[in-house]
């Protein structure tokens, strides 16, 4: 009897499993989550028509595998139990030992040897040749280029994960050196790495450094530059206030963390339960003259499709300071706190990860300097824009 029993609950508990899909639909009684978090966009229902009508059964099949009933709260309970075991539910984060984590995006150009040192040399080339126009403009050319994370903190990475012996910014700086040596190029690698010991340089949960690793490039950057403008007085680390704030947030722990959830405390509501927040840091100034604020916008043409700010000004009370121009990426928001006091007035440009020599601009705003910051990763996109291989 009690065997008879058991064989009629698994018969109903199955088939409730098969129905309940079907019921929701009607239904809607059971609340899910908001699971918007896969960095894609959904598939869209296809639409029927004759003559597609051979890739209509594929389509819907994608478009159902995206939105059959109940499928948030079975990603969110999936996501949860592999957080709870410190695994990442995305192969776009990588999550290391004591939940440090690296985007797994830019792993290869951390483990991946290149196959030649072409891209190197095409760089190097690129820069040479930017450094020279801009010397007949009476421009000085400095360039910095961003290590990853898993340069800075590779003991924090899984076992699994190792650096190859080459890699493409061993091959740049070489490059650098053999082809352009003239060129003021800084990779900040060894001195970040020589002041972990003053605290966490990058965030623990995104891919960019924080305002101390930030403080350390500019260190580096405005060294290189009083070599030509002597008198450019360099303030130094008292000049700076560092108010720390805690938080648990960033471009790699925010895809990991589900929407608000009727199952609540385990969904958290869009928090964590899993991580510890992390430091960031509000940077102000002992002496305030040396604030920096927004400039007058020029209201250039913004590259279609870029979703960030692409020009920003900034100016301080030092007129007979030189005047920088900044072609930038995101990691230029570390360092603009540093730099931008030293200088009459700031122009920064990003120009959809292009890197371009922007001469156009550089012709109308006329600066003394031109600073091209640039993420590790992000080498090729300069080389493929100068070939004309990006849009």
């Amino acid at each position: 009897m009690g065997k008879n029993i058991f064989k009629l609950f698994v018969i109903l508990l199955f088939a409730l499993i098969l129905a309940l899909p079907t019921i929701q639909v009607i239904t809607h009684f059971i609340p899910e989550p908001e699971m918007n978090k896969e960095n894609r966009a959904l598939t869209p229902m296809p639409s029927f028509e004759l003559k597609t009508i051979n890739e209509f059964p594929t389509k819907f099949d994608q478009f159902f595998n995206d939105h059959f009933p109940l499928r948030g709260l079975f990603l969110a309970v999936s996501h949860n139990i592999k957080l709870a075991l410190g695994i990442s539910p995305t192969t776009s984060t990588i999550i290391g030992k004591n939940n440090f984590m690296y985007a797994g995006y830019y792993k290869n150009s951390y483990t991946s040897k290149p196959q030649n040192d072409t891209i190197a040399q095409q760089f190097a080339n690129i820069l040479k040749e930017r450094k020279d126009s801009l010397q007949a403009m009476g421009i000085k050319l400095y360039v910095v280029v961003v290590p990853t994370n898993y340069q800075i903190y590779p003991e924090y990475l899984p076992e699994h994960i190792v650096r190859a012996d080459t890699t493409q910014i061993d091959l740049v700086c070489k490059a650098m050196q053999e082809i352009a040596p003239d060129v003021n190029f800084i990779y900040p690698k060894e001195e970040l790495i020589a002041n972990k010991k003053w605290g966490q340089l990058y965030r623990k949960y995104d891919t960019h450094w924080n305002s101390k690793g930030g403080y350390i490039g500019a260190k580096e950057i405005l060294s290189l530059i009083h070599n030509d403008f002597k008198n450019l007085s360099i303030l130094g680390l008292h000049d700076f206030i560092f108010k720390y704030e805690l938080q648990t947030k960033g471009d790699l722990v925010d895809p990991l963390l589900t929407g608000k959830s009727f199952l609540d405390p385990l969904f958290n509501g869009g928090t964590s339960k899993y991580f510890e927040p992390d430091t960031l840091y509000n940077i102000t100034y002992t002496d305030t003259s040396n604030k920096i604020r927004r400039g007058i916008s020029r209201n250039y043409t913004k590259p279609a499709e870029f979703p960030y700010t692409y020009e920003c000004e900034f100016v301080t009370n030092k007129t007979n300071a030189p005047k920088l121009f900044v072609i930038r990426d995101s990691y230029w928001s570390y360092l603009q706190e540093f730099i931008c006091p030293h200088f009459s007035e700031t122009i920064c440009i990003w120009d959809k990860w292009h890197y371009a020599a922007n001469y156009d601009l550089i012709s109308q705003e006329k600066p003394d300097i031109v600073l091209l910051e640039i993420f590790e990763p992000q080498i090729k996109n300069l080389v493929n824009n100068e070939l004309g291989l990006l849009e």
